[in-house]
């Protein structure tokens, strides 16, 4: 009975009066399985919490509430007509506490805030008046803090806000993205990380022309998702499996082959192998092995053994817990390149 008395006392709008603000789309908005939920909700229940306008009626805080009333032909809803200086900060500290943000969601609105961007050329300009004097600026915030004091706002880790933060700098596409929910801050800023590390590398060195009898081989294989905290991509470029085919290698007729690999890339591997003319003769097993205590060991070399081409198993020593990977070992012949990989 309270609440509905309290309904009564609200100021209520006609729908049609009501409108966005200009600024509106800078609010990520629900995904539509939840506004669908959420639309069923209003519809059985009514809009609980007042829409947060001005007093032209422009929107500060309500827009999934005024999408949800309109389309299910409500005439009147409860407002809440409000006074700001700041209507772009209110909004987004508004948006800063809905329970349907995301903690990447949350920090770059964070990172949107007026606040906070005043916050980073404040420490900015702390930083060259320390390059003047030594005396700190008492109204700054101490050094090393905005990203946590931009991580107290939104509720999230200082780390996450700053991934947004360099997004935001670098991409303002990838930014609208981790804005709207659909790719992780975290995942952003390794994007980022990794596109400007590209950039500054610059084009590789080419191959010797001259041709080698011996050729040691560390193609950079991608190894899962370049999105992965620990794939290869966070800490040099790769290739795709087609363009480490595609290399012209500098192979004398009868040189023998040397290649890095993992077990997850042995197929891989011997698709390379075959493309740059070699072919496996022989093989023989040699394999790292980690004990029952965590040391890290290496089994001895055991006798070749032919296999066909391609079948390549790891094998598991008899009660000693260490698994051998198969290394492949083969002496070349002309115009018939062989390939060990180790």
């Amino acid at each position: 009975m309270s609440s509905r008395k309290q309904s009564n006392l609200t100021p209520h709008r006609c729908v049609e009066e009501l409108a966005p603000h200009p600024e509106a789309d800078r609010i990520p908005v629900m995904a539509e399985p939840e506004f669908e939920a959420f639309r069923a909700d209003v519809a059985e229940r009514g809009l609980l919490e007042p829409i947060e306008i001005t007093a032209e009626g422009i929107v500060l805080d309500g827009r999934q509430r005024l999408r949800a009333a309109r389309e299910l032909g409500l005439e009147n809803i409860p407002v809440r007509v409000l006074s700001v200086e700041d209507e772009l900060e209110h909004m987004l500290r508004a948006a800063l506490l809905r329970r349907h943000l995301r903690p990447s969601q949350a920090a770059a609105l964070v990172v949107e805030l007026d606040l906070y961007q005043e916050l980073r050329a404040g420490a900015r300009k702390r930083q060259r008046a320390n390059l003047v004097q030594a005396t700190e600026v008492a109204t700054l915030p101490p050094r090393g803090k905005t990203a946590e004091l931009g991580a107290c706002l939104a509720g999230v880790s200082a780390r996450t806000v700053q991934d947004a933060s360099t997004v935001q700098e670098h991409d303002a596409a990838l930014f609208e993205r981790v804005k709207q929910g659909t790719v992780s801050a975290s995942v952003a800023a390794r994007q980022v990380r990794r596109r400007l590390r590209d950039e500054q590398l610059g084009a590789s060195p080419p191959l010797p022309d001259r041709p080698s009898e011996l050729i040691l081989a560390d193609p950079p294989w991608q190894l899962g998702h370049p999105d992965s905290p620990h794939a290869p991509e966070n800490h040099y470029a790769t290739m795709d499996l087609d363009s480490i085919k595609a290399i012209e290698v500098p192979a004398a007729d009868d040189a023998v082959l040397f290649m890095w690999t993992v077990s997850s890339v042995l197929e891989g591997a011997l698709q390379v192998i075959r493309a740059w003319g070699f072919r496996i003769q022989d093989d023989y097993l040699l394999g790292q092995a980690v004990d029952r205590a965590g040391r890290l060991g290496a089994e001895s070399p055991r006798a070749p053994a032919h296999r066909p081409e391609g079948q390549i198993p790891a094998t598991r020593s008899g009660g000693s817990g260490r698994l051998s990977v198969p290394k492949l070992r083969a002496a070349g012949t002309p115009r018939s390149r062989s390939s060990p990989t180790s």
